[in-house]
């Protein structure tokens, strides 16, 4: 076991269903601080906003219009159910970590070890708290903890890609990969090119 030490002031707890608000909570104000982001929310908002307004000007009709509104809440609700249902199977089903200072969500991790391997689904940080140790904290707990050998996938950012190596991890092929991270990479790289890396012992 390694001498792995939180900084001051931080304290760490498995996580329960009670936290899945405030995991959401955290991923949003982490999406929302990229400027891409607050652009493309503007510009959704105006885009189901205006058609609106527009079928509202020409028809006249509260009903219609409020039919329209309900709709999309509708829509958002059925969104967040969705997304409350992964984290609450992830968090029944995986080790699933967080990391506090004081009282507010800073980090977590997602791993579940089986017989013959290991996955880290998630490693977060949140912007304000790294270059303080979290991440390192966090996986040197998986390291010590999860069967090997262990497999993560990452963004194709050098600094990720820095970071893992500085850990052990190399490139996995991605062609003999667990069917459960083969299924996730081919559902994650639609939108983000990932690559599987791995640590064997």
């Amino acid at each position: 076991m390694s001498n792995n030490k939180l900084p001051l002031g931080y304290s760490i707890r498995v996580a329960c269903s009670s936290d899945i608000s405030r995991i959401l909570c955290l991923y949003i104000r982490e999406i929302y601080k990229k400027r891409t982001t607050r652009l493309m929310m503007i510009y959704f908002f105006l885009l189901t906003t205006i058609p609106l307004f527009i079928l509202f000007f020409y028809t006249r009709s509260y009903l219609t219009a409020s039919i329209s509104i309900l709709f999309s809440v509708i829509l958002n609700l059925i969104s967040y159910i969705l997304i409350y249902s992964y984290w609450n199977k992830a968090i029944t089903n995986r080790d699933c970590l967080i990391i506090f200072n004081k009282s507010k969500k800073c980090a977590i991790m997602e791993a579940t070890s089986y017989n013959d391997y290991s996955y880290i689904k998630e490693v977060f940080v949140a912007s304000y708290y790294r270059r303080k140790g979290l991440a390192s904290y966090l996986m040197q707990l998986a390291l010590d903890k999860l069967n090997y050998p262990i497999y993560l996938l990452t963004i194709p950012k050098k600094y990720l890609f820095d970071f893992y190596h500085s850990l052990g991890f190399v490139l996995a092929d991605s062609n003999k990969l667990p069917a459960e991270i083969k299924s996730d990479l081919n559902m994650y790289n639609q939108t983000n090119k990932l690559r599987p890396m791995i640590i064997t012992s």
